[in-house]
């Protein structure tokens, strides 16, 4: 296959570090001081040298030849066992240098292998180890030496750089008809072209288009290239095809041509540039180059010139995978392009899949097709490619093949799926694809931490660093981004902290790992090579001990990773058996996690791990760490967060002399191990717990130089100013983040302004938090001019502080945050800083917040208002009763403000908000006392706008009609305006999210006369708790795109067929909850529309029959039915066959097996044409069942199921107890919840 290239193209990473622990002084000395054949150690370097010329030849010819590739997986496998002796060596080593300086000291050292003395015993012991890494390394050197001579057999050439991925060139051309889901991106950036001339001197600005390979970036391209309104506004447009090699004569050929509508064969790049200045001298122009690599200024730099003739309004397009791309050319807009919808990704695939046939007609093909769209993850191309696998003639079971098949499996051309990502890859240098391959261990989906995955590169050796540059943390951070930048990795949705690969990027990471990676995931683990390295365990569901079974053979991983989070006894037996049975064995682990499982111990024999360099053990209830732990020279790494059982760490903790980042927050430790600052590698530390005893007192961090983080606790066992000096803080140039605890309740109050006043830290400090801290003033040092590099400080429950320092002198100052000081009653001009040596105060301030100050009344300000807070961009106040002075004015960059528990403010000024068009959320919060808004435009640019518990606040909405809320996508009105009467919907043309909560006399909601109007952008509406609302606007609600539409507690709304709900195609979700004393049926027959996906039906006193309504839901896949106590009938033509979930709850007069005239009522359940519960549950309560019969249960169980939850069912415990076929059925289901009655 044309992809097994990408298996084994990141070995010369693993050379270079080969090269390295070679040439380290400790595996040299160690060769020197002892009796060994010297020649091995030679031989092993000349054998390396020799296979590493060949690499790139090798690594090309596995393409084709499979013998070369089981050669380049021997060499592989062969290398790393190289670099784990090596490892061994040097680990042994360092124990002989610490023993010899613990010798010196009177002190002794845990021995990992032997102990030096002179017992001939321990000599014994020394010399067979000696022979045992002599016999092995011999070993790895003929094995090695066997592979090198092979080259020549398999005739490799050296220094061979592989051949360019062969691809197809792009052109203009784009077929519109198929193209979905890109309208938006095309008009925002058709806006950007069509612009006035607002380019800067000679440069021509670019748009960069930069996302995935394969999300359409090409594709948007060739819709503005080919719009018709653009090809108006040039004289000349250009399409240039660039891809990996940035050819500059090329490009500007095919510029020229495109200009004089001509061929050019001209090779002379002076002569070519020269006419293309002349033909574009004076012209607008359009060009576009498509698919660029090359991210040398030189080179851009060189091709631009010409192009700086043109006309003011030129503009430039070029479609990148990286952002640094971008960068380079100084891009005015770089646009990074979203995967699709799965809507615009159906109709895509529909298209190629269906061809000229209506999907309707193939209900089994378009479930199927469905599956296969979200399997795609919005991604065009491979929607495309898998849709053109499929055509509607081919049988139901080729579909499903096409569904479980893995990627690669589907790629059949150059134009496959994973040869667009594959170039992505390509262009990756080695220590890159060394660390994405690495990432293939985490499950699809799965959202991870770039700090921990850098430390998991870092221990695993991938980083590349030099002694006297940037800190091996800082190179793997550059990584981590360089991935970023060109697509690999992108932000979470769900958590702004963590990353994710798309599905597909995963595909290829795992390809690209090949068999030396591999993890368990959903229960399911393909056949495990022996040359495994790195292993990941998710737990999405519980497995028996039998997983491990596949792992027996396989001895050499350096990666034991359990993903995922398990508290239950079954997860807490297996922690137990990988921990005591299965974990000595893996001798050459480098990185291990326990995170979230249930162990309280770990065995002694965790101290054999001697390469062991990052322990993860956050969030277990472990007591005591094993003292062997201390024998671990190599551990770089050791998180204990959250370890709320941990007391202490070991007595011989600084024996850890490689340490470099120690996480014990959340645990119950309350000092620190003697003599802590022999951990001279610390870089961070979340908790230095200070003690009065020596050994562990403050004055131990005056060791630890390279601090970047550090949280100190406990800052009461402080008891001399001295002991702070010898901290040091202020000769720690590396000191990023610094936070200072005090956690009794007790304060010396001068005692603590003299300590603070001697841990002034450098300059170069960057975060700062002060806690709890007991001084009456704040020292001199804080707010001075010198911490020009601070850009957060949060000073928080300084309770008998009555003033601020002077914070307005910290000019790169980004993040204030002022808590809990009780006593401070004003903000004067000491704030600022006087406008102290000229400068204005808070420049770069972008987030400011107070909360809890119960004593500020006045927040005064200096005169020119508009100089101060220039950058601001968030405001927030909280807890400030009494404060009752004006908010500053003028903010023309604030984007949020949000107000809660502000007693005394009542009103707000319209100067807040003069000349700022970047504002955008407002939300407020109990502020009884506000009655009046601004008017006017000042909150037109307001995108999302709440309000609670401001029940004086006038109908400020009605204030604004004459100026409308234009862009208000999110409205929030709760508990407040209780002179609202009348919501004018009118005012809010692109609200997309409408909520409503106890506005206690709204009653209607009006829209304007306009028969056109329409709230086309409104897709969500709640409203909750409004007695008086009565009715929708008279011909029903102008939402033709609402999906979710929730009615709670509305007495006198009774859903009708006037609110036009059967015409609203886009609505899924539809809830009502209390209420409607009237309804006794719901629905009425032509009510909903059957674009319905969800509904709820809750608390309706009166509600006796559901109704006909049901028959056309053939989409419905939840109903869920509660509390409903004169609840009798279900519908007679039985439930929608859709139906994937199905939640009854406290309806009990369905559990009455008699209707009124005495005949048999219908089971539930028996109303159910099939049950179809894919992955969801199915919740009956208080229904009288005894069982589920077998038209209903499918006779080979529901082996979709995921969820059973089982309470009250007394008939069920003998069936669970002396029956155990019942145990079968159930065996595969990932979570059985029950109560003591079954």
């Amino acid at each position: 296959m044309v992809w097994e290239i990408l298996g084994e193209s990141l070995l010369s990473a693993l050379f270079g570090a080969l090269f390295e622990r070679l040439a380290s002084p400790l595996v040299r000395n160690f060769f020197g001081d002892r009796d060994f054949d010297h020649t091995l150690f030679d031989k092993m370097k000349t054998v390396l040298l020799t296979v590493n010329a060949v690499l790139s030849d090798a690594e090309e010819k596995q393409i084709t030849n499979m013998a070369v590739k089981e050669w380049v997986n021997e060499l592989k496998d062969a290398a790393y066992h190289a670099e784990d002796l090596l490892d061994e060596i040097a680990t042994i080593a360092l124990q002989c240098e610490l023993e010899a300086e613990a010798k010196v000291k009177g002190k002794q050292v845990m021995g990992l292998f032997f102990a030096h003395n002179s017992s001939k015993e321990d000599k014994d012991s020394s010399l067979k180890l000696d022979k045992d890494i002599e016999s092995r390394l011999k070993n790895i050197v003929e094995r090695l030496e066997f592979l090198a001579q092979q080259r020549d057999i398999m005739n490799f050439k050296e220094s061979v750089r592989g051949k360019p991925l062969l691809v197809l060139p792009t052109t203009s051309l784009v077929d519109e008809f198929e193209v979905f889901g890109r309208d938006k991106d095309k008009e925002k950036l058709k806006e950007f072209l069509l612009a006035g001339n607002a380019q800067k001197g000679s440069r021509i600005p670019v748009i960069a288009i930069v996302g995935i390979g394969g999300v359409g970036k090409t594709t948007l391209a060739q819709l503005l290239y080919n719009d018709s309104e653009v090809e108006k506004s040039f004289k000349f447009r250009a399409w240039a095809y660039v891809s990996e090699e940035f050819d500059v004569l090329k490009i500007t050929r095919t510029i020229f041509e495109s200009v004089a509508s001509r061929s050019c064969n001209v090779k002379d790049l002076n002569f070519l540039q020269v006419k293309l200045k002349e033909r574009l001298k004076g012209k607008r122009f359009l060009l576009v180059l498509d698919d660029i690599w090359n991210d040398n200024f030189i080179d851009w730099d060189l091709l631009l010139s010409p192009l700086k003739a043109g006309a003011c309004g030129s503009r430039i397009i070029v479609t990148t995978r990286s952002q640094s791309v971008a960068s380079m050319m100084r891009a005015v807009v770089i646009y990074r392009l979203l995967h699709l919808s799965d809507e615009d990704c159906w109709s895509l695939f529909a298209k190629h899949a269906f061809r000229t046939s209506n999907p309707e007609e193939h209900p089994t093909l378009k479930r199927i097709g469905e599956k296969i769209v979200k399997k795609c993850k919005g991604l065009p191309l491979a929607t495309k490619v898998l849709g053109g696998l499929l055509h509607p003639e081919l049988e139901a079971e080729e579909w499903y093949r096409i569904l479980n098949s893995k990627t690669w499996e589907l790629s059949t051309d150059k134009s496959s799926i994973l040869h667009a990502l594959m170039l992505s890859y390509y262009h990756l240098p080695p220590h890159l694809k060394q660390c994405f391959s690495y990432c293939s261990i985490f499950p699809k989906g799965y959202e991870f931490e770039k700090e921990k995955l850098v430390l998991m590169w870092m221990a695993e050796g991938f980083l590349q660093h030099r002694k006297g540059k940037d800190t091996m943390e800082e190179v793997g951070c550059r990584y981590f981004h360089e991935l970023i930048s060109r697509s690999f990795f992108q932000p979470s949705n769900r958590d702004k902290l963590c990353f994710v690969m798309h599905d597909l990027i995963n595909d290829l990471a795992q390809f690209a790992s090949g068999e030396f990676c591999c993890k368990l995931e959903d229960g399911k683990l393909n056949e495990i090579s022996e040359k495994a390295r790195y292993f990941a365990w998710s737990i999405k569901r519980l497995d028996g001990p039998e997983i491990f079974v596949a792992l027996q053979e396989v001895k050499s991983l350096r990666t034991f990773l359990p993903l995922g989070f398990s508290n239950t006894s079954q997860c807490s037996a297996l922690s137990k058996i990988v921990s005591d049975k299965w974990l000595p064995f893996l001798k050459h682990l480098r990185v291990l996690s326990f995170a979230c499982h249930v162990i309280t111990d770990l065995p002694e024999t965790l101290g054999k791990l001697i390469h062991l360099r990052y322990l993860d053990l956050s969030q277990t209830s472990i007591k005591k760490l094993p003292s062997s732990i201390c024998s671990l020279y190599n551990l770089q790494t050791l998180l204990l967060a959250s370890c709320i059982e941990l007391a202490e760490l070991p007595a011989n903790f600084g024996n850890l002399i490689n340490l470099r980042h120690l996480d014990v927050s959340e645990t119950n430790l309350r000092e620190m191990p003697l003599e802590f600052g022999r951990l001279k590698s610390l870089q961070v530390l979340t908790d230095f717990f200070v003690s009065r005893n020596s050994g562990r007192k403050i004055s131990e961090l005056g060791k630890l130089a390279h601090l970047r983080t550090i949280s100190i606790s406990r800052m009461q066992n402080v008891v001399d100013a001295t002991d702070a000096s010898e901290a040091d803080l202020k000769s720690k140039h590396c000191l990023n983040e610094l936070a200072f605890t005090w956690t009794s309740s007790t304060h010396e109050v001068q005692n603590e302004i003299d300590i603070l006043d001697n841990l002034q830290p450098h300059k170069n400090l960057k975060k700062l938090t002060i806690e709890n801290y007991g001084g009456s003033r704040f020292p001199n040092w804080l707010g001075a001019a010198i911490f020009s590099n601070m850009v957060f400080l949060c000073l928080s429950k300084c309770k008998i502080s009555t003033s601020l320092p002077p914070l307005g002198h910290l000019s790169s100052l980004q993040g204030l945050y002022i808590i809990e000081m009780e006593v401070l009653k004003r903000l004067d001009s000491g704030f600022y800083g006087n406008g102290h040596f000229g400068v204005k105060p808070f420049q770069s301030l972008r987030t400011l917040l107070f909360e809890d100050l119960p004593s500020w009344t006045h927040w005064i300000h200096l005169a020119n208002e508009g100089e101060h807070f220039p950058s601001l961009q968030q405001l927030h106040i909280r807890g400030c009763p009494k404060l009752i002075g004006t908010l500053p004015k003028h903010l023309r960059s604030l984007k949020e403000m949000k107000l809660h528990d502000l007693d005394a403010l009542m009103t707000l000024s319209q100067e807040l908000f003069e000349g700022n068009s970047s504002f955008q959320r407002l939300e407020i919060v109990n502020c009884p006392s506000l009655s009046s808004f601004p008017g006017g435009d000042s909150l037109s640019n307001v995108k999302t706008l709440s309000i609670c518990d401001c029940r004086n606040l006038k109908p400020f909405l009605l204030e604004h009609s004459m100026h409308p809320f234009r862009v208000l996508e999110s409205l929030q009105v709760m508990r407040s305006c209780d002179s609202l009467q009348s919501l004018p919907l009118g005012l809010f043309t692109k609200l997309q999210d409408l909520h409503i909560e106890d506005c206690r006399n709204l009653k209607s909601l009006s829209i304007p006369n306009n028969l056109h109007f329409d709230l086309t952008f409104l897709q969500k509406m709640k409203f909750k708790d409004c007695p008086n609302l009565e009715f929708f606007p008279e011909k029903g609600l102008p939402t033709p795109n609402l999906q979710s539409l929730l009615i709670t507690n509305c007495n006198n709304l009774m859903p009708q067929k006037e609110w036009g709900l059967h015409r609203m195609v886009s609505l899924t979700c539809f809830e009502i909850e209390g209420g409607c004393s009237n309804l006794e049926l719901f629905p009425e027959e032509g009510l909903l529309p059957n674009t319905l996906t969800s509904l709820r039906i809750s608390r309706l006193p009166h509600l006796k029959f559901i109704g006909q309504g049901f028959q056309h839901l053939t989409l419905l896949g939840k109903l869920e039915i509660n509390c409903c106590e004169k609840l009798e009938l279900m519908p007679e033509e039985g439930l929608p066959a859709s139906l994937l979930t199905l939640h009854i709850q406290n309806c009990s007069l369905l559990a009455d097996p008699r209707q009124k005239d005495g005949t048999k009522k219908r089971n539930v359940v028996d109303l159910l044409d099939k049950l179809g519960l894919e992955g969801a549950y199915f919740y009956l309560d208080d229904q009288g069942l005894q069982h589920l019969t077998a038209p209903v249960y499918p006779k080979k169980g529901l082996p979709s199921l995921s969820f059973i939850w089982s309470r009250k069912c007394s008939l069920l415990r003998p069936k669970l107890q002396n029956e155990k076929k019942y145990w079968s059925k159930i065996a595969h289901i990932s979570f059985i919840e029950t109560n003591k009655e079954v």
